[in-house]
């Protein structure tokens, strides 16, 4: 290479580090101003368990996913009491009005080196998003907080069945997150099918609890005479979107297998191995019972290709009653004034074709991250008091129910709730799902909701339609849950993810579509089955259950 080129090169590879130099100066010095403190962290923060938190007011920036139902977070009940005992001013930023838009938006902040990063982000992230960002630096990690510096999380957390900073780890080690967990059967206990109490009383029928008794039930609903308007009615009928949804298939196919985990199409062997449902001789006995549902016009067909506007308008179209059996939230086509809303209830759990105890579609509670410090926090200890101090009691139960004497009361001693073994703690009167200025909603932050105080608001005898429907439901499962069932949830790191990430999503894509044409003899469970499985194994099976079994063996040591 002559002189002149060497020359040229040398001068190119100057500017370039000259630009890169200039680059990184910027983002330092930005940084640098948003992490200098104009006090003192250790001098600000009092002592743990006083209130406020801190001797002098800061401002902290908190990454919001905007709510419908409380979009005034500024002059928010839960806000304004958050600022007075803690002394910190919160500034929210808004990522938008969904989960995935929100992560989107964050994810391209976090790309482009996180200057901008509000001081904590308080919405759910993914379990590898949290690990990778994590190890990048964007988040800092708190167990050191955690052992020294949490206070009001502490008695919550003692409550707990589990240690649940055990689901929240990442796998490099680190905790990057504060949780929610909301321990309340009506969640847990998922399974929903309504059934019309009228036409069961009609027929002189008691709620089925086992699959024969499921049968009769919808024979007798077939059986019907037609509506006065000549309206058909539908034994039971769905949408499709709900067809493949565990909260249908859990109470269908649970009677045979269980399902319900934190990774529901994963069950757990006698020996403690974990293995997908879906390709098991008692999935195929499920299916087969289901497909005879369909072919003599018990379970309609319909069920599995319509929208959920066509069932809104079969459900609307008449003014008696179109369907008897469902998932679908019968109040979202009936209004609350008309009779017909009273007359539903929700199914308890069904025992299997062999007898024995019902087996509810369960899951048991587990804490989801959803809180967390960045890296251009000035005060990451004031800001992890804060989240502490929202998994106490007084702001989780704020979180759910808001303020006491005007949005719940605390009960007498007449007062029961649904469940045995559960005493009455709030009587709510602000309905969850409401617009209101009291709550936070689906955004509440870290809270630690026992079954104390979760479970202790369905007061028996006070709760109405669907709080009502659940905690009924609920009740009927309590007795047959098995937590010893629960697989929850899976932390893989970032290599795991990336080696199973496109064979799950091609894996459950199709047995679940392959679950529809099986019920509706597309496909035959008798000559198509051995297929189905190659097919499967086709796909990297045997890849997607060996990380799955590998990372629940590490989280299980």
């Amino acid at each position: 290479m002559g002189r002149k080129k060497v020359f040229l090169v040398i001068f190119i590879l100057a500017l370039v580090l000259v630009n890169q130099n200039a680059v990184l100066l910027f983002a330092g010095a930005t940084q640098q101003s948003r992490q200098t403190p104009g006090l003192n962290e250790r001098d600000l923060l009092n002592p743990l368990g006083q209130l406020p938190l801190l001797k002098e007011k800061i401002t902290l920036t908190m990454g919001m996913i905007r709510s419908t139902v409380t979009p005034d977070l500024d002059n928010n009940y839960k806000t304004l009491t958050l600022e007075r005992d803690s002394n910190i001013n919160l500034e929210f930023i808004y990522y938008g009005g969904a989960t995935g838009e929100a992560r989107q938006k964050l994810e391209i902040e976090m790309m482009a080196g996180g200057t901008e990063l509000p001081d904590i982000i308080n919405f759910p992230l993914t379990n590898n998003s949290i690990t990778f960002y994590g190890s990048q630096g964007m988040l800092i990690p708190l167990e050191n907080y955690i052992d020294n510096s949490s206070f009001w999380m502490k008695e919550g957390i003692n409550e707990l069945p589990t240690d649940p900073w055990r689901r929240i780890r990442s796998p490099d080690g680190h905790i990057y997150s504060l949780f929610l967990i909301n321990e309340e059967f009506v969640s847990e206990i998922f399974g929903r099918i309504y059934i019309n109490t009228a036409w069961l009383n009609d027929a002189n029928l008691s709620m089925p609890t086992s699959v024969r008794e499921f049968e009769n039930m919808l024979r007798a609903f077939k059986n019907r005479l037609p509506n006065a308007d000549g309206r058909r009615t539908y034994p039971f009928i769905d949408y499709r979107g709900q067809m493949t949804m565990p909260r249908v298939i859990g109470p269908l196919v649970g009677p045979f297998i269980y399902i319900g985990s934190g990774n529901q199409w994963f069950y757990k062997e006698p020996n403690g191995i974990i293995s997908p449902v879906f390709t098991t001789e008692k999935w195929r006995e499920a299916l087969t019972w289901i497909r005879g549902m369909v072919d003599e016009g018990l379970i309609d067909p319909l069920s599995f290709t319509q929208d959920v506007e066509q069932l809104r308008s079969i459900g609307a179209g008449t003014s008696e009653y179109a369907l008897g059996a469902t998932s679908y939230y019968p109040l979202n086509y009936i209004p609350l004034d008309d009779p017909r809303a009273e007359t539903w209830a929700l199914m308890g759990p069904l025992a299997g074709p062999n007898g024995g105890d019902p087996v509810p579609t369960y899951t048991q509670a587990m804490p989801t991250s959803t809180y967390y410090i960045t890296k251009m926090c000035m005060y990451p200890e004031a800001a992890f008091r804060l989240g502490d101090l929202m998994m106490g009691e007084k702001f989780s139960t704020i979180s759910r129910y808001g303020e006491e004497g005007v949005d719940w009361q605390r009960p007498g001693p007449e007062d029961r709730t649904y469940y045995d073994n559960v005493l009455p703690y709030a009587i709510p009167i602000l309905v969850w799902g409401t617009p209101n200025n009291k709550l936070w909603h689906q955004q509440r932050g870290p809270a630690i909701l026992s079954r104390r105080i979760a479970d202790g608001g369905f007061i028996l005898g006070r709760a109405t339609f669907l709080d009502k429907w659940n905690a009924e439901a609920a009740a009927q499962s309590v007795p047959y849950y098995n937590v010893e069932n629960v697989i929850g949830i899976l932390n893989h790191t970032q290599e795991e993810y990336d080696r199973i990430a496109e064979i799950r999503a091609n894996v459950e894509s199709y047995f679940l579509e392959c679950y529809v044409r099986f019920v509706l003899r597309d496909m035959s469970l008798e000559n198509d089955w051995n297929r189905y499985l190659a097919e499967l194994r086709n796909m990297g099976l045997d890849t997607y259950v060996q990380v799955n079994r590998t990372v629940y063996e590490r989280m299980n040591r």
